[in-house]
């Protein structure tokens, strides 16, 4: 569940950013919309404080990484 409302969260994200997007992330109706077959993210040590429970989170949409990166004072794995 709290992996869900993480992923939700940073696609909320993503349509609120501007970077260089994959194509099948197109922008309608003024927010980005990534369409992805298969969706993953990555969870990784944060750089500056004790993993766990903090992470930094990535995202990569059908092979492709999208241009956010989350970094969480504590990440549920």
């Amino acid at each position: 569940m709290k992996r869900a409302a993480l992923i939700a969260f940073v696609i909320v994200m993503v349509a609120g950013c501007a970077a260089t997007w994959p194509s099948v992330c197109p922008v309608a109706d003024g927010s980005r919309v990534c369409k992805c077959a298969v969706l993953t993210f990555e969870i990784n040590d944060h750089p500056e404080r004790p993993s766990p429970p903090a992470g930094v989170v990535t995202l990569d949409c059908d092979g492709v990484a999208v241009p956010v990166k989350v970094l969480a004072q504590e990440v549920s794995r």
